[in-house]
């Protein structure tokens, strides 16, 4: 399951993962980039895309000290967008972030 949060749309509802963009991400453990969800094979029937207009996507792994996948780190947008290797690497900065956070002794 997933929750999402963003800034112009909050859903209080969780959605099964198994066709989500970040399950994608977390699966291969490596950035997954989705310029047009709404034309991309893989992602159009997202419940996402299809009743909130979710269009693009960029995300990243979120690790643990073993080198599984524990989550990801993204960004969604409702236009397509084409992404560059900064917003990549941007990602990337955030994920290490959120890895040294989950991994200090007091975190829980």
């Amino acid at each position: 399951m997933q929750r999402l949060a963003a800034r112009s749309l909050v859903l209080t509802q969780q959605y099964r993962s198994h066709r989500s963009c970040c399950t994608h991400t977390a699966e291969h453990a490596r950035p997954h980039l989705v310029g047009d969800a709404t034309v991309d094979a893989e992602h159009r029937a997202n419940p996402l895309v299809q009743r909130f207009g979710l269009a693009s996507y960029a995300g990243v792994p979120v690790h643990q000290r073993d080198g599984s996948v524990t989550g990801t780190v993204c960004v969604l947008d409702t236009r397509p967008r084409t992404f560059t290797s900064a917003d990549v690497h941007a990602l990337q900065h955030l994920a290490q972030q959120v890895q040294q956070l989950v991994h200090r002794p007091s975190a829980i």
